[in-house]
């Protein structure tokens, strides 16, 4: 039998006794994240940061609830110092993360990563711990892991996160659940909605369908970007020259009013239909990336991207994967493969919304349309 503290948010001091559990940290879990690289005080724009405003957030939590502190672990160790500031306890290593904690957020950057980090994680004594994995890994990753926390006595629930790097910070992130029991998957949720996101989607026992479903989403994100490149591009191939002299126009037209406003059709007024018929979308943040150029990144000053040309390309291998071991065909991503294989090699690991300019190049036009 165990006590049980109220649910996160919960303004009633009611305790909740249970003799269903026996895992002792659900009477007062202890909970840590691990992350890839990335510093609160000057982040990289890339999905390596959301997991950091994850960590803020949920340390902000338990110290107004009055919980144990959250354990953090990044290998440059000064770049979890915002969290400690914020009332954290910085791990000195991963095993000390399993060491310490009940409850641990995994969030890296590809799948070699994601194994290196739990053979560290469950090299130690860790049964009853429960270990979410949010990285975008492919399903037999996930299923390598969660495996490896079961043979350790240990339950590894998939729950990756979808949203944009504004989302983590203002907690509005769309967290999906699978993986473990139901019980386990309940006690856990009140730490991911409201606190971490606003919207959960559980799925079940099976923590391969957390992957699957993740991918499947990153196939609509990689679609959508690829339809606004092409529509983009179609816009500025398609702009057209008056037919006739600029004097000959009504003379109550002010020929440089057309330095801001270019006769034809020209993908400013295509964002411009973007911006009126898709707001509150991000189709309307994409195509400003593409039209500001703002993907083409100074790799060499350090400048890292939202979300890089390589990021992209694991994430899209993994998409082809999973249709081609389910019988299914995707022929949309096939082709943005391999743009981004083209973007990649003309422009090195800048930010995905770059095969914009692979498509410009295929329609006679200049990679980017700007001088820089």
């Amino acid at each position: 039998m165990f006590t049980e503290p109220c649910p996160p948010n919960s303004k009633s001091s009611v305790t909740l006794v249970s003799e269903t559990w026996a895992a002792p940290w659900y009477a007062n879990p202890r909970l840590a994240i691990t992350y890839s690289q990335c510093s609160l005080q000057n982040p990289p724009a890339d999905l390596s940061f959301p997991p950091l405003y994850q960590a803020a957030n949920l340390q902000k939590h338990l110290t107004a609830t009055g919980q144990p502190p959250l354990v953090v672990f990044n290998r440059s160790a000064s770049r979890a110092e915002p969290l400690r500031a914020l009332g954290a306890v910085v791990a000195a290593s991963l095993a000390d993360v399993s060491h310490r904690a009940d409850v641990v957020f995994t969030c890296l950057s590809n799948d070699a990563a994601v194994l290196e980090t739990y053979e560290q994680l469950l090299e130690d004594t860790v049964e009853g711990k429960v270990f979410l994995e949010q990285s975008t890994v492919s399903s037999d990753t996930t299923a390598k892991v969660a495996e490896m926390a079961r043979k350790k006595g240990a339950t590894l629930l998939g729950s990756p996160i979808m949203g944009p790097p504004a989302s983590a910070v203002s907690a509005q992130l769309v967290i999906i659940l699978a993986g473990g029991t139901v019980e386990i998957r309940d006690r856990i949720s009140p730490y991911l909605v409201p606190i971490l996101g606003r919207a959960l989607i559980p799925l079940g026992n099976d923590e391969r369908d957390a992957s699957k479903l993740k991918l499947t989403g990153n196939f609509f994100i990689s679609s959508m970007v690829e339809m606004l490149a092409e529509g983009l591009t179609l816009g500025e191939a398609a702009v057209s020259a008056y037919p006739f002299p600029v004097s000959d126009l009504d003379p109550y037209v002010n020929p440089t009013n057309l330095a801001h406003d270019p006769p034809g059709l020209g993908q400013h007024n295509v964002q411009k239909l973007i911006n009126a018929v898709f707001a509150g979308t991000p189709l309307v943040p994409y195509a400003e990336r593409m039209v500001s150029e703002s993907y083409d990144i100074d790799l060499a000053a350090g400048e890292r991207a939202q979300f890089s040309i390589s990021g992209a390309k694991k994430d899209v291998s993994h998409i082809l994967n999973l249709a081609k071991n389910h019988g299914a065909k995707l022929p949309i991503s096939e082709v943005i493969f391999e743009h981004l294989q083209q973007a990649g090699e003309e422009k090195g690991d800048i930010d995905f919304s770059g095969i914009v300019g692979v498509l410009r190049k295929d329609a006679g036009l200049p990679f980017n349309l700007k001088k820089k």
